[in-house]
Parts: C-alpha cells; sequence; structure tokens
C-alpha cells in the first residue's frame, strides 16, 4: 500500500469528482509550465474551467493541490512501475530471456514514466529540497519502494546470494 498522501476524499457526486480531476490536471500544467512559485491559484481554476472559489472548496491553498497531485502522480508511477514485478516473473520455470524481459519491461515503464512529465519532476524535486512534507512525499514512496523491491528479492534469489536485501551500502 503506497504512503498516505492525503486526507481521503469521497465525492458524493461524480461531478464533483471530475471537478476535482480537472483542477488536479490544471494543476499539473501550471506546475509543469510556471513551476511552483510562479504558479497562481486563479489561472489553475481558469484552465479547469471553474471559479476561483470553487479551487479553495477543494483546496486550502495552492501547496495542498500540489501535495495531492505529486502523491497521485507518485501513487500511479509506484503501481505501474512495481505492479510489474511478481515472483511468478521471475521463476526457475521461466526462461532467463523472459526473466530479462520482464526486468526490461519494468525498466521501461519506469523511463516512459519519468519522460511524460519531466518538468513536473523537476518541480516536485526541487520543492522536495524545501518543503518537509514534499520531503517526506518523496522519502515515503522511495522506502515504499525499497522495501516492495526487497521482498520481491527475498522470493526470487537464494539467501546465500542477497543475505539481507534491505542492507544499505554506506
Amino acid at each position: 500500500m503506497p504512503p498516505s498522501t492525503r486526507d481521503t476524499r469521497v465525492f458524493p457526486q461524480a461531478r464533483a469528482r471530475a471537478t476535482y480531476d480537472a483542477l488536479l490536471a490544471a494543476a499539473r500544467d501550471v506546475f509543469m509550465e510556471k513551476g511552483f512559485d510562479a504558479a497562481q491559484t486563479p489561472e489553475i481554476a481558469d484552465r479547469a474551467g471553474v471559479s476561483v472559489g470553487t479551487f479553495y472548496r477543494y483546496f486550502a491553498d495552492k501547496r495542498q493541490a500540489f501535495i495531492e497531485l505529486i502523491g497521485a502522480h507518485l501513487a500511479n508511477a509506484h503501481q505501474k512501475i512495481l505492479g510489474n514485478l511478481s515472483p511468478s516473473s521471475f521463476s526457475e520455470s521461466r526462461t532467463s530471456e523472459e526473466r530479462r524481459a520482464a526486468l526490461d519491461e519494468v525498466i521501461d515503464v519506469l523511463f516512459r514514466h519519468a519522460a511524460e512529465y519531466p518538468q513536473l519532476h523537476r518541480v516536485f524535486l526541487g520543492m522536495s529540497l524545501r518543503d518537509p512534507d514534499v520531503a517526506k512525499l518523496r522519502v515515503d514512496f522511495e522506502e515504499l519502494g525499497r522495501r516492495e523491491l526487497a521482498a520481491l528479492l527475498t522470493q526470487v534469489v537464494p539467501r546465500e546470494r542477497v543475505s539481507d536485501p534491505l542492507a544499505r551500502q554506506r
């Protein structure tokens, strides 16, 4: 389960969910074009096709919108990338070429995801250096990925080859 990135949002109406999604998409586009500091809530609202007041019904400020956007983006990346890794992909019944192809596919997914919104990644990394909540999101998702990869290694690699998959080299 990915780290918690926001309050759980429940939308009783499909229209409210659609407005929220439109605001996040607009925020993504504005943050990518202008960066976090130059992004303004009126422009986000305008791009989403809603009033500024509507923006503030969904978010306290642009920072909250950014954190929710990045949380959703990271959760999506996590699912896309690590969702393709399973012990069955690396079972001994598969050929070495099939196991290699499974790894190649995961690496391709990782690069395609990073290439989809490179400006967003740039803004995210910059914000993670100065905002503790954004930094925590980055660290939490990195740790989640590390733990899930370690769990996979434990299942598919003999213990004598990798005795402690969570060990860090310092």
